[in-house]
C-alpha cells in the first residue's frame, strides 16, 4: 500500500478546502477521491500503520 506524505495531503486538503472540486483535485495530486474525501475529516494527516503489516524497526 502506497503512503503519501504529510506534504502532499495538507495541499491536497488545503486545495478542497480552498474551493476546488475532489475530481480536479486527484487528478492534479494523483490520489484517490476516495482518499480526498477521507483527508479533510481526520485531525491527523499523518499516515497511519495497516492493520496487519509488520511494525517496522528503527
Amino acid at each position: 500500500m502506497m503512503s503519501y506524505s504529510v506534504e502532499l495531503r495538507e495541499c491536497a486538503v488545503g486545495y478542497v478546502r480552498g474551493g476546488g472540486g475532489l475530481a480536479e483535485a486527484a487528478q492534479r495530486f494523483r490520489v484517490g477521491r476516495t482518499t480526498l474525501y477521507r483527508w479533510p475529516g481526520s485531525a491527523d494527516l499523518r499516515p497511519r500503520p495497516c492493520p496487519g503489516a509488520p511494525v517496522q524497526a528503527g
